[in-house]
């Protein structure tokens, strides 16, 4: 980068204009390069003076050397890869100034109002946040006040700018406010808007870490929409194994409601089958030992008897149970023993031959593991 800005540097002390196209591709350079250079935005900033002061051309017929949007988002990017959304804001005023005072080669775009929206969310901090919701809002008002299709477009808010602030409420774990950016989106008319699979996965990110009581109440209800989305032909809405880990695992552990974790196995499960068994959709081990530990803490009287229905579950989809899944299941056993008022005699045998039964599978699994390590050693 420091080599390009040198022979920039070089052609000027030369007598050689470079042109518009040379500068912003050497600003862009800087750019790439802020998220670990410190001086990047200044240096930046320097080659935006540069040639933002440039002086007339001799020669009438030529254009006049100036920055474009690309120059001006490019500077704007390398304030964003530092979290600075003051000095962003700063490049994009400069930037519409520039636009009203008659060059029009310096029009703010989409990308240019989503860069400064990313300044402000990357300082990961409320005010930040609340700026870039800011100008995500204005993004909104000017999209309806302008009736020329290209200046419209120019403005309108895409699934970049809002899935951006609904990330940065997630950070923040405001689900509430991460929500009302996500309704936003959906009342927007533009196809450029539709939430994607990270729009969601933002969303439901926000809705676990907020400290709502009806956090992972909305995360759930976040994942089953995500799926129905996909389900009716919306493919970038398409969930994955993580999505659904994710809630099961908070619905398993922070709630301990162990039938609605269930419940959401089964919808992957039926992901899984119904789409040939893509491995995006295929449950896995953790999937399926969050949900036998949520039995596991249930008070539910038959916890053993499900657990095990779990175990089995996995091996229909040809997954092989490790000795924290078999563990598992015994101790949804151990509890279900140890619960005098809550389970009749006859649960509590049930519950003892099921644990019986995992020590065997416990032994048989570690005789087949040793066997096979004899055959690779032969």
């Amino acid at each position: 980068v420091k080599d390009a800005e040198r022979v920039l540097s070089r052609l000027r002390s030369w007598g050689v204009q470079p042109d518009v196209f040379s500068y912003s591709s050497v600003v862009h350079a800087i750019s790439q390069s802020a998220k670990h250079d410190s001086s990047a935005p200044r240096r930046a900033e320097a080659l935006l003076h540069q040639l933002e002061h440039q002086p007339h051309r001799q020669q009438p017929h030529l254009a006049p050397i100036r920055p474009n949007t690309i120059t001006y988002t490019s500077v704007i990017d390398a304030h964003a890869q530092r979290g600075d959304g003051l000095g962003a804001e700063a490049i994009f005023t400069r930037m519409e100034r520039a636009y009203a005072d008659g060059n029009p080669e310096a029009r703010p775009n989409v990308q240019s109002w989503n860069t400064v929206i990313k300044a402000w969310a990357r300082q990961r901090s409320p005010e930040g946040v609340a700026r870039a919701h800011a100008i995500l809002r204005r993004m909104e008002q000017l999209s309806r006040k302008h009736g020329s299709t290209r200046m419209r477009e120019a403005c309108t808010p895409n699934v970049v700018s809002y899935t951006t602030v609904i990330n940065a409420y997630a950070v923040q774990a405001d689900g509430a406010a991460a929500q009302a950016v996500f309704d936003s989106m959906l009342n927007n008319n533009s196809t450029r808007a539709r939430p994607n699979k990270f729009s969601y996965t933002s969303l439901i990110h926000a809705w676990l870490k907020t400290r709502s009581p009806h956090g992972i109440s909305n995360a759930v209800k976040t994942l089953i929409q995500m799926e129905e989305r996909y389900r009716k032909g919306d493919y970038k809405a398409k969930p994955n194994i993580i999505n659904f880990l994710t809630v099961i695992d908070a619905v398993a552990k922070n709630r301990g409601d162990a039938l609605q974790a269930h419940g959401l196995l089964n919808r992957l499960e039926r992901l899984y089958l119904d789409y040939s068994e893509n491995m995006d959709f295929r449950p896995n081990l953790v999937c399926y030992s969050s949900v036998i530990n949520a039995y596991s803490k249930s008070y539910l009287p038959n916890k053993a008897e499900r657990a095990l229905a779990v175990l089995h579950q996995m091996k229909t989809v040809h997954l092989k149970p490790n000795v924290y899944v078999y563990s598992s299941v015994i101790n949804a056993c151990a509890h279900t023993t140890t619960a005098v008022k809550l389970v009749n005699d006859d649960t509590k045998k049930t519950a003892m031959d099921i644990a019986d039964n995992m020590l065997l599978e416990i032994v048989q699994a570690s005789a087949d593991v040793e066997q096979d390590d004899q055959l690779l050693q032969s």
